[in-house]
């Protein structure tokens, strides 16, 4: 089961798309740069290396949620992938919302480099 989760970088400026897919122990992630490999349930440790190395701030509940959004497939797996997808969307979002409304760091704003 191939997902998308969409992350937004404040500092490139872009969305790119991390593949996730589902296995018993967790996920399998890539985000088609340097980070990939096998996940536990809440993501741990290769896509919150993949936030650290890009400086990408996300919810703090971030990792319940992908821990939940994994235990309701793993005890449901019927449900249809493009349903989990919509869960991954909404999740996306909030990612997004959340990188966009951060400061922006000094050395990238000329504004507060005015400061004194």
């Amino acid at each position: 089961m191939n997902l998308i989760l969409r992350v937004y970088s404040q500092r490139r400026g872009n969305v790119d798309n991390y593949d996730i897919t589902f296995n018993e122990k967790g996920w399998d992630f890539s985000n088609g740069k340097a980070h990939r490999g096998t996940c536990d349930q809440e993501g741990n440790p290769h896509l919150y290396n993949a936030f650290k190395q890009d400086y990408i701030t996300y919810p703090e509940g971030l990792k319940r949620y992908l821990g939940s959004l994994w235990e309701i497939i793993n005890n449901n797996p019927q449900i249809p992938q493009e349903e989990i997808q919509t869960y991954l969307h909404e999740l996306s979002e909030w990612l997004i919302r959340t990188e966009k409304e951060k400061p922006v760091y000094p050395a990238d704003n000329p504004k507060w480099l005015s400061i004194k």
